[in-house]
C-alpha cells in the first residue's frame, strides 16, 4: 500500500513538472512573438509591380513569401491583389 502511494505520488509530482514546464516555455514563446515590433517601409509601385514580386524582395528567407503578401494587404486595406503604378504601399520590415 505504501509502495503505491508512492508510485503515485512520484508519478503525480512528474506530471505536474512537466506541465509546469511546457507552460512556461509556451507563454515564452507567445510573449516573445507578441514584443516583437515591426517597423514598415513605403515604397511606390511601378509598372509591372505585382504584389508576389513586391513581398519576394521584402521577404527574409526564413519566412514564407505568402505571409508577407497577407501582411501587406492587411496594413494598406487591400481587398485583394491588385495594385496600380504610383500607389504608395507600406511594407514590413523584419529585423
Amino acid at each position: 500500500m505504501r509502495k503505491l502511494l508512492k508510485t503515485l505520488l512520484s508519478f503525480t509530482l512528474f506530471f505536474l513538472i512537466i506541465s509546469l514546464s511546457i507552460s512556461k516555455v509556451s507563454s515564452y514563446y507567445k510573449n516573445n512573438k507578441q514584443n516583437k515590433i515591426t517597423t514598415y517601409e513605403e515604397i511606390v509601385v511601378n509598372k509591372g509591380d505585382t504584389l508576389w514580386k513586391i513581398s519576394i524582395k521584402h521577404t527574409p528567407k526564413d519566412k514564407d513569401v505568402r505571409k508577407t503578401i497577407y501582411e501587406i494587404r492587411k496594413i494598406n486595406n487591400l481587398n485583394d491583389c491588385i495594385i496600380y503604378p504610383g500607389q504608395v504601399l507600406k511594407v514590413p520590415i523584419d529585423k
